[in-house]
C-alpha cells in the first residue's frame, strides 16, 4: 500500500511539473505572429514567411506590402543573437487627421483583444496606446505622429525574457 501511494504522489509530481514547464516555455509562440516562435532563425522566418522580403539586416528582416487583419503594414521581425525577440507592424496608411488613425487603431486593438483579451493599460489622451502581457509576450499598440506630421499606428510584440 506504502509503495502504491509513493507510486501515485511521484505520477502526479511528474505531471505537476510537466504542467509548469509548458506553461513557462519561452519559445511559445506568441498570438498572431505568422505561425512563428520566439527564438526563432532568420532562416526559419524566410522559409515560413509569405510575403515578400523588402530588405535584411543582421538583426531584422522587413517584408513590405502585408495585410494585418485586412489592414495593409509593413511587417518586421526583429533578432537578438539570431532569435526572434520582437515582431512589429507598422501601418501604411498614413492620416492627417488624428481621428482617422484612431478609427483603424481601433480595429486592431479590437483583434488584438480577441487573443489576449481587455488590455491592462490603456491611454486615450493626445495619443492612444493599449498594452497586454500574456505568457512570454508583451503586445503594445500604439499611435505616433511621424516626421511628416501624419498620424499611423504601430503593433510591436516584444519577447518578455531576451536573453
Amino acid at each position: 500500500m506504502k509503495k502504491k501511494n509513493l507510486i501515485i504522489s511521484f505520477f502526479f509530481m511528474c505531471v505537476l511539473v510537466g504542467s509548469i514547464v509548458v506553461y513557462l516555455r519561452i519559445d511559445t509562440p506568441p498570438p498572431d505572429i505568422r505561425a512563428v516562435s520566439w527564438n526563432a532563425t532568420k532562416a526559419q522566418i524566410k522559409a515560413n514567411e509569405t510575403a515578400l522580403l523588402e530588405s535584411e539586416t543582421p538583426g531584422q528582416l522587413i517584408y513590405q506590402r502585408i495585410v494585418f487583419k485586412s489592414i495593409p503594414a509593413a511587417l518586421g521581425y526583429y533578432f537578438n543573437q539570431e532569435a526572434l525577440v520582437s515582431v512589429k507592424y507598422v501601418a501604411i496608411n498614413r492620416y492627417e487627421q488624428f481621428q482617422g488613425c484612431v478609427r483603424e487603431f481601433l480595429r486592431v486593438q479590437e483583434e488584438v483583444e480577441r487573443q489576449y483579451g481587455h488590455p491592462e493599460l490603456t491611454t486615450a489622451e493626445d495619443f492612444r496606446k493599449a498594452i497586454w502581457t500574456a505568457a512570454a509576450t508583451q503586445a503594445v499598440l500604439q499611435t505616433i505622429q511621424t516626421s511628416d506630421k501624419n498620424f499611423i499606428w504601430i503593433l510591436t510584440f516584444d519577447k518578455e525574457d531576451q536573453t
